[in-house]
């Protein structure tokens, strides 16, 4: 092989490990995973205490909600208190004692959005589980100045 030859091998071979060792990171980053599980767990935390302020500081106004019965804009965060305190007014009248997460499940779409599907049940002041047995949310959350928040729920229509 002359010496030419040789050289172009080498050159060949050498851009072509660098092309293989080439890749792109696309896994999403752990600590958004963990902040919106973190502002998940807050947010269940404040519903089973029936915790309206505490539930409001994991909203972010203007937020759009929806239970499959009606559809609501939420243009600030004394309306979404407005409506989690009736919400708790409600569910306690119905015998409810505390909400338990049975399943959850995040996804981080990109830096600023995750989406977070839940299956959940309601449990009453007797220990029993209230029907429906397993009820369902979604739950669309932004980051807003470095802190993640909900701003759309959906839930679905007790059956």
């Amino acid at each position: 092989m002359t010496r030419i030859g040789f050289i172009t091998v080498l050159l060949l071979l050498a851009t072509l490990i660098a092309g293989c060792s080439f890749s792109i990171d696309i896994r999403r980053p752990v600590e958004a995973d963990d902040q919106v599980e973190a502002l998940m767990q807050r947010y269940f935390d404040a519903f089973n205490a029936a915790d309206v302020e505490a539930v409001k500081d994991c909203w972010h106004a203007p937020g759009w909600i929806s239970n499959g019965e009606a559809n609501r804009s939420l243009e600030t965060l004394d309306e979404v208190g407005e409506l989690y305190a009736a919400l708790f007014e409600r569910i306690k009248a119905e015998g409810w004692d505390h909400s338990e997460l049975i399943d959850e499940e995040i996804d981080v779409v990109n830096d600023t959005l995750a989406t977070v599907k839940i299956h959940f049940r309601r449990v009453n002041q007797d220990g029993e589980v209230m029907l429906p047995k397993v009820r369902g949310g979604m739950y669309k959350v932004l980051l807003f100045d470095g802190e993640w928040k909900i701003t759309t729920q959906a839930v679905t229509a007790p059956k």
